[in-house]
């Protein structure tokens, strides 16, 4: 076999990470330069483009990852919201503790528990808002229910998500190379682990 060949190992695997590096940057820059706001959005077309272009191999990348775009801006919006504000109630809640602010140490667990939830029902949804046509108030209900049904997969997510941050505060290039594979991750776990064993048409 020609080892430039279309049928070789190079040109498959050289492919694959060709579309990870793009699907991470697309990522990258639009979270980046919408500040935030659209980072729900772009979480959901990096696990939609990973799923159907890398995983299932079907596809382009570009007109895959983009297609989330298209109508779900505004759900994405709402999912924007519930992410400041649950993640920023969460950690605001685990500083006052941490830092003594609020005496009463029994309620960190408690704070703890309520970040592990608001990561995992997020991260579902962000992965059901790439694949469904839910409205905001079904990707919230089905995030949580799903997340918490599969605990296994909820928990690698987290894990991931945890390093990932790790990583990123060791250095900021991380986020350059490392999303794209922590997302495929996510993306096998939640997608094929998951999603996959549901009919997603009939939860809308």
């Amino acid at each position: 076999m020609n080892f430039f060949s279309l049928d070789s190992p190079f040109h498959k695997y050289g492919t694959i990470i060709f579309d990870m590096v793009l699907l991470n940057f697309l990522w990258l820059i639009i979270s980046v330069l919408s500040l935030g706001f659209l980072f729900p959005l772009a979480s959901a077309a990096l696990f939609h483009g990973i799923y159907h272009v890398v995983i299932l191999e079907e596809g382009y990348t570009l007109k895959t990852y983009f297609s989330v775009f298209h109508k779900k801006i505004v759900r994405s919006l709402g999912l924007t919201v519930m992410t400041f504000l649950l993640y920023g109630l969460s950690l605001l809640n685990i500083w006052s503790v941490w830092s003594g602010y609020i005496d009463i140490i029994i309620l960190l667990p408690i704070y703890m528990f309520l970040l592990f939830e608001t990561m995992i029902t997020m991260t579902f949804s962000y992965a059901l808002l790439g694949e469904t046509d839910m409205t905001f108030k079904r990707l919230m209900k089905y995030g949580f229910l799903l997340a918490n049904k599969h605990l296994i997969p909820s928990l690698i997510c987290v894990i991931t998500i945890v390093a990932l941050i790790f990583a990123t505060a060791f250095s900021v290039l991380a986020l350059f190379f490392l999303v794209a594979p922590a997302y495929w991750l996510m993306t096998t776990v939640i997608h094929k682990g998951v999603l996959s064993k549901y009919h997603l048409d009939k939860l809308i």
